[in-house]
């Protein structure tokens, strides 16, 4: 399930910004990229993986997917200028799972978010 992020109205014609924005904060959240391609606005990570231990040793995975999207132009309007930014479409999918008496128990996690 993907949900969506508006961009804020003073970012909306400054995609270059949004775009290293966005990288910028995979990147931060130790996530690495995948996937990316920067003319059409999409971005997917890798699985980030781990333990947690709370009652027991659960695993844990993760994957982000961003796809930015266009506001509606105007046909009348003949411009070169590209359209501008509507909003951000994230989706973060994982799964979980339990170690118990060296047998895993995988419990997916469709859409996180």
């Amino acid at each position: 399930m993907w949900r969506e992020i508006p961009i804020r109205d003073n970012l909306r014609t400054q995609y270059e910004k949004c775009w290293q924005m966005a990288v910028g904060t995979i990147l931060d959240n130790s996530f690495d990229i995948a996937t990316m391609d920067k003319d059409s606005g999409y971005i997917r990570t890798t699985w980030n993986e781990g333990i947690v231990v709370l009652g027991g040793n659960w695993l844990y995975r993760v994957q982000i997917s961003l796809k930015f999207v266009y506001a509606p132009v105007d046909s009348a309007t003949n411009t070169n200028a590209p359209p501008p930014l509507d909003k951000v479409r994230v989706q973060a999918t994982g799964e979980i799972s339990e170690v118990k008496k060296g047998q895993i128990k995988v419990a997916p996690v469709a859409a996180v978010m």
